[in-house]
């Protein structure tokens, strides 16, 4: 069975700025500033390495099929 593993949000640490002006000068800022304010901390406190780990293992693993999980530490 296929499966999709994916990570949100684009904006955020390395790719800040690819969304365009229209996003990065607009939206972001005026209509989004506390989502992307509350995902700019959860870049600083949950290790890259630790996620990545984690999406890996749901590409084989059936406890988190079909469900949207939530990666905290």
């Amino acid at each position: 069975m296929p499966r999709l593993v994916c990570e949100t949000s684009l904006g955020i640490g390395d790719s800040t700025g690819r969304m365009g002006l229209y996003y990065t000068f607009f939206v972001i800022p005026l209509i989004l500033p506390f989502y992307f304010w509350d995902k700019t901390r959860q870049e600083r406190l949950i290790a890259r390495a630790d996620v990545a780990d984690f999406m890996l293992q749901q590409l084989t693993s059936d406890t988190c099929l079909r469900t949207a999980p939530g990666v905290c530490r």
